[in-house]
């Protein structure tokens, strides 16, 4: 799995400016962190859905992956207590979907994952 977690760090690292990274990295590293650990999600879920590959073909797996990562996006916005409409909850929200945008280009997997987390926050802003 820390495998899995630096691949999935180098990836939200490269969503951040390099001037954010060096400006403020006491903000950027623990919300670099929060986010890989959403994006885990879907690897902490296999086990328990064994049957399930990891090409989302399976909806039960799907659906409680989107859940669980949505899930884990909130507790990261009470833990810092922030919210999806203040500056630190935007900026958290931008690179956490940017990064989700940057796996989708990477694999047909992702990119099925991030199409149905998209649709939940354009259905949030309607």
């Amino acid at each position: 799995m820390s495998e899995v977690i630096n691949k999935l760090e180098t990836v939200v690292l490269n969503q951040v400016s390099p001037e954010m990274r060096e400006s403020n990295p006491q903000i950027v590293e623990p919300i670099v962190s929060s986010i890989v650990y959403i994006l885990t999600a879907p690897f902490d879920l296999k086990d328990a859905y064994e049957h399930a590959t990891y090409d989302y073909t399976n909806d039960e797996f799907e659906v409680e992956t989107v859940k669980v990562m949505n899930e884990r996006l909130q507790q990261i916005m009470d833990t810092l207590e922030t919210n999806p409409r203040s500056k630190l909850g935007k900026f958290i929200i931008k690179l956490y979907m940017k990064s989700l945008s940057e796996l989708a280009s990477l694999s047909e997997s992702w990119k099925h994952l991030y199409n149905k987390i998209h649709k939940v926050f354009a259905s949030l802003d309607n």
